[in-house]
């Protein structure tokens, strides 16, 4: 008959539940799907719209550094100029003989001065000395005469400043850039800049890129590069200015091969979204599989167990987690041994009478474990799977303990081992509002004490202490020895006790009882500890009571 009233979790259940996470996953499913082509049709666009400026910010720095260079090459060739025209040897040339040694001496170390820093100068491409007396240019280097025509025509011209020129050949129309400098009425120092050179090493930079290019000079007028530009092309521009001189340096863009490489960024993107999407699903799909619903059919015991039903078994599966198999046979246990306590507890109380079973009768919390299964209902709703793992075996061992009180004494390391489930338990029911700290020492470990000596002590910290849950509650146990006492502390920061319950009591002061009528909390708890206390050690034993306005202590002293 016994057997026959056990209930077990059925396969319609199971059917049932199974049939509901399939709608479940539907839905994940679907809404999954929404949210990955929403998101690929949103870094389409995004990226669509934002990869010309990425690729204009590259080939701005490209440019930027180019102009760097020229700017660097231009102020070289100044301070060169500056240098040069400050020398002794230019400003004696005024006052020399054209026709004298000294005077070609002069022109002789001037020349070797200048052909000696010439080609330190990447960007100079020629430098001449012109005496308009004897219309006649000493050239470096030796073998180039070709830039004398602009030179006359700058003498002859209305121009007679020192500076920055741009010029152009009548022949062929290229362009230069010329730095003159007056030493006197008839004599010149002239440096010359081709832009085609910068135009070869700026074409270099474009082609390197994959880029078309031209240059324009400060009229907009390409002065080098392509004339013609497709419109599929977009420009990314730099002007360069220095001194009178302007050139505007243009490179241009092929958007259509610059989205064809993003289309293929955006498609990786995708399927690696797309891969890693399938892969969480599968990994989901086993969890659920081979954990979720185990725990389903664990819940469902729980379920019914807080129903009122104490004959409830939950199926034992195979294949699954061994740790969920172990919780599900833990279950199975723990209800079994809670059923069987009930028989050992009510055939005690009925042989013994004694006042440890009395004790241990009022300890129990009626909503203790209603409270805890629903924890680990709400814990794996929460997908905290292992969080509710822990919370089961913590409540099997407590409740195991429970179950194996029939004995005269315990040692306080067992009875630790029970008061920490019991800590543990309400330190994830209340996280990050409850902390709690236990230390004992290794000498007293294995000393006899009554049973339920200790946890009735927690539980009233946070039955009758931790009322403002705003705050944040500590407990602190602590079993030392003093003065050949074993010393058994605990304290906690919460409202205290009244001041009828604090003070020393021992054999010679008995602690009062509760007052309904006076207001005075009963505290079952802290009672039965005292009368246990003096039923084991009348002579030797004392229960202290203290409150700070900060913190309430009781303390047990047992001399050994």
């Amino acid at each position: 008959m016994k057997a026959k009233m056990k209930a077990k979790i059925n396969l319609k259940m199971k059917a049932k539940k199974g049939s509901s996470m399939q709608l479940k996953l539907s839905m994940v499913i679907f809404i999954f799907a929404c949210i990955y082509f929403s998101s690929v049709a949103v870094l389409f666009y995004n990226l669509q719209s934002s990869v010309q400026h990425r690729a204009n910010e590259s080939y701005q720095s490209i440019l930027q550094i180019y102009e760097n260079q020229l700017l660097t090459g231009f102020q070289e060739v100044e301070s060169f100029i500056n240098t040069l025209s400050n020398s002794l040897e230019v400003n004696m040339l005024p006052l020399l003989d054209p026709q004298s040694n000294e005077y070609k001496l002069q022109l002789y170390q001037i020349r070797e001065n200048i052909f000696s820093y010439f080609y330190n100068y990447n960007i100079l491409d020629g430098f001449y000395i012109y005496d308009s007396l004897t219309d006649s240019n000493i050239y470096i280097p030796d073998d180039r005469g070709h830039y004398a025509e602009l030179v006359r025509d700058f003498v002859s011209s209305e121009i007679h400043e020192s500076g920055w020129v741009e010029a152009r050949f009548a022949n062929n129309g290229e362009t230069v850039i010329m730095r003159t400098y007056k030493i006197s009425e008839t004599k010149w120092l002239f440096a010359f800049i081709n832009v085609r050179n910068i135009a070869d090493e700026f074409k270099k930079i474009a082609l390197e890129n994959d880029l078309e290019w031209n240059i324009e000079n400060a009229g907009g007028v390409i002065i080098y590069g392509n004339q013609e530009i497709s419109q599929k092309y977009e420009s990314v521009s730099k002007v360069f200015e220095y001194g009178p001189i302007t050139l505007k340096l243009n490179l241009y863009v092929d958007t259509d091969t610059v989205w064809k490489q993003s289309r293929l960024y955006i498609l990786f993107l995708a399927v690696s979204f797309l891969v890693l999407s399938v892969l969480i699903i599968g990994v989901t799909q086993y969890a659920r599989r081979k954990m979720l619903g185990p725990l389903q059919l664990l819940l469902g015991g729980m379920e019914e167990f807080a129903g009122g039903n104490d004959q409830i078994q939950v199926e034992e599966m195979s294949g699954i987690e061994p740790e969920i198999q172990y919780a599900l046979q833990s279950f199975n246990q723990m209800v079994a041994q809670i059923r069987e306590n009930k028989f050992v507890i009510y055939e005690t109380m009925l042989e013994k009478q004694k006042l440890m079973i009395q004790n241990m009768q009022s300890q129990i919390n009626p909503h203790f474990f209603s409270n805890t299964t629903n924890l680990i209902y709400n814990l794996i709703e929460m997908d905290k799977i292992d969080t509710a793992k822990k919370c089961v075996l913590l409540l099997s061992s407590y409740y195991r303990y429970m179950t194996t009180i029939g004995h005269d004494d315990t040692t306080i390391e067992r009875e630790m081992e029970f008061v920490n489930s019991y800590l543990d338990i309400m330190e994830l029911r209340f996280p990050n509002k409850l902390t709690c700290e236990v230390m004992v020492e290794e000498s007293l470990k294995q000393l006899k004490i009554p049973p339920l000596l200790i946890q009735p002590l927690a539980e009233n910290c946070i039955k009758h202490g931790f009322t403002d849950r705003k705050h944040k509650f500590r407990i602190t146990i602590k079993i030392f020895e003093y003065d050949r006492a074993a010393c058994i502390e605990v304290t906690d920061n919460g409202k205290g006790f009244p001041e009828v319950y604090r003070g020393v009591f021992d054999q010679n002061r008995p602690i009062p009882k509760g007052n309904e009528e006076e207001n005075i909390d009963s505290h079952v708890g802290i009672h039965n500890i005292y009368q246990r206390l003096m039923m084991m050690y009348p002579q030797n034993s004392s229960l202290l009571i203290d409150w700070t306005g900060k913190q309430t202590k009781v303390k047990m002293t047992i001399l050994n």
